[in-house]
């Protein structure tokens, strides 16, 4: 694979979670200040939890107290959480997150990261792009949830990116745009860098990344911290690489019972594309899965596993079909189509099967 760095990370982060959750429930709340937050009756008690991009311009932070936001925000409206409801939700997300068929991994409620090393090249820095917005697109469109995502070459940088995105946006930065990016803002941009260390930075002046690289010695600590993270020298993934666990591939369809035909359609290339990604990466499959999400948000998936692994197209495609009429005995309508390879194993070149001279 060619590009400038082997790694494409993106950072994913639901923007105001809990309040979006409430806004997608109700949403007379859309575009008015809003938090969710326990609180009293009174407002006399109480943290902030969450906050709506409104209530944040007018000061309103997670974390400040509800007598302060209440201060700085009289018509801030308090909504209770709903912890166990929020958990079904960012459970649905990452659902949808699986379906996409990359290795990813969760790191808070709302938040996470997935591994597009595998897909994508910095020298394709266009697809990526049009990754980053297709995966936005889809979160909204399938869940109706405002997400930000951050594309770059190592978790740190993704997470930055992303931060500097919000809100609903998508940003790329490609290795070699790193430091022309990021040098004009503040180090505490950086996670990791806090309260204690932003001032011992202001107390010296250095107010921007790139007077933190070119004003200070290297063998101050903190400034080695933040040209590990700017020269790209921190964990790219979690731990070691690990193999690919599946190969998937899907697509909101939005058809009509009418149209079956076109789903199945829909699913057979799927197949192709999906088959033609075991070639390229020389895998073989022995477990087929097909996912259905009808038009109730209802999905469904059924899989079969293989006597042997195999990459043969018309084989994979006839227990698709198989798979696709149990799960569709009727025409249905369908809002998402989805076809995922999995127990993958890595083709000897050097050793021949059987079946290869069996014809």
């Amino acid at each position: 694979m060619g590009g400038e760095t082997t790694e494409v990370i993106a950072h994913f982060d639901l923007d105001s979670f809990f309040v979006s959750v409430e806004i997608r429930e109700n949403p007379s709340l859309e575009g008015r200040p809003v938090a969710v937050a326990y609180s009293n009756e009174d407002f006399t008690q109480g943290v902030i939890l969450s906050a709506s991009y409104e209530a944040r311009k007018l000061g309103v932070q997670g974390g400040m107290p509800v007598t302060q936001a209440k201060r700085k925000c009289p018509e801030l409206e308090i909504i209770p959480p709903r912890h166990g409801f929020y958990s079904r939700v960012s459970k649905a997300v990452f659902e949808e997150i699986c379906l996409l068929g990359y290795e990813w991994k969760q790191t808070s409620i709302d938040e996470g990261y997935l591994r597009l090393t595998n897909a994508f090249s910095w020298d394709e820095i266009g697809e990526i792009e049009s990754f980053g917005h297709d995966f936005q697109d889809r979160i909204f469109s399938e869940l109706r949830l405002p997400i930000t995502i951050g594309i770059c070459s190592t978790r740190t940088l993704a997470k930055i990116t992303s931060t500097i995105s919000k809100p609903k946006g998508v940003g790329v930065v490609a290795p070699s745009k790193v430091i022309r990016t990021f040098k004009s803002y503040f180090p505490k941009i950086i996670p990791g860098i806090g309260v204690k260390a932003s001032e011992f930075l202001k107390q010296r002046g250095i107010y921007t990344i790139q007077q933190a690289l070119s004003d200070f010695p290297p063998s101050n600590k903190l400034v080695g911290f933040i040209q590990q993270v700017i020269y790209q020298r921190t964990s790219t993934w979690f731990g070691n690489t690990r193999k690919r666990k599946s190969i998937g591939k899907n697509r909101t369809i939005r058809a009509k019972k009418e149209e079956i035909g076109r789903v199945n359609a829909e699913l057979h290339r799927l197949i192709s594309l999906a088959t033609q990604k075991l070639k390229t990466e020389n895998l073989e499959t022995r477990t087929i899965t097909v996912i259905v999400r009808d038009e109730n948000y209802t999905t469904r998936s059924k899989a079969l596993s293989l006597s042997h692994s195999s990459q043969n197209y018309n084989l994979l495609e006839k227990v698709a079909d198989e798979l696709f009429s149990i799960l569709c005995p009727v025409p249905m309508a369908i809002r998402l189509i989805g076809i995922r390879f999995s127990n993958l194993e890595k083709i000897d070149p050097h050793q021949s099967k059987i079946t290869q001279f069996l014809h």
